[in-house]
């Protein structure tokens, strides 16, 4: 039962840092770049649920943001100035309808699972 539950949480966790991305790019109008997405995360504590050292996190947020991106949900614009150009993300008419539908089915299932547990 054990691993199990790792699997449920660690799906789980997938399902969560997916909207939060989109939340946080969607709130930064001027686009977010991936270090900026990882550096501001602080989603996850000890229990094992959930982590709030950055460099933990670091590889799910760069798989989260490639298949968001091949879903449609966020495009990436190169913008930079003299160095090598940052990939700065910006939510897409599809991601911010994805993500209004997902708050509301999330909060459903809270909604159901606080009663079902009590």
């Amino acid at each position: 039962m054990k691993g199990q539950n790792g699997y449920v949480n660690k799906e789980l966790r997938h399902v969560i840092l997916k909207l939060i991305i989109l939340k946080r790019i969607k709130m930064n109008r001027g686009g977010l770049y991936s270090y900026a997405i990882i550096k501001r995360l602080s989603i996850f504590d000890s229990s094992g649920f959930c982590v709030t050292d950055p460099s933990e996190v670091k590889n799910d947020v760069y798989n989260t943001i490639a298949s968001l991106e091949k879903s449609g949900y966020i495009r990436m614009v190169r913008k930079g100035r003299g160095g090598r150009p940052k990939k700065y993300y910006f939510i897409t008419a599809l991601g911010v309808s994805a993500l209004k539908s997902a708050r509301k089915d999330m909060m459903g299932a809270i909604s159901a699972i606080k009663e079902t547990l009590g």
